[in-house]
This record gives structure tokens, sequence and C-alpha cells, in this order.
């Protein structure tokens, strides 16, 4: 019975620390996202 304890522990947690690491991976590519797009065109002096 332990052995079916421990095992779900260590499961739950396993998801949990998954969660957490996606989490934060999201939110550091949304600080990259909301950077300005840079100009490829020319820009005429006219």
């Amino acid at each position: 019975m332990s052995e079916f304890i421990a095992f779900t522990l260590g499961g739950i947690f396993g998801v949990v620390l998954m969660c957490c690491l996606q989490i934060n991976r999201l939110y550091a590519r949304k600080d990259v996202g909301n950077e300005k797009p840079k100009r490829t065109d020319p820009v005429s002096s006219e």
C-alpha cells in the first residue's frame, strides 16, 4: 500500500512541476512577442 501512495504522490508532484515549468516558458515567450517589429522596407526621403 505504501508503494501506491508514493507512486501517486510522485506522479502528482511531477505533473505540478511540469505545469509550473510550462507556465514559466509561456510568460517568457510573451515578453518576446511584445517587441515592435523592425522595418525592413527602405524609407524614401522625398
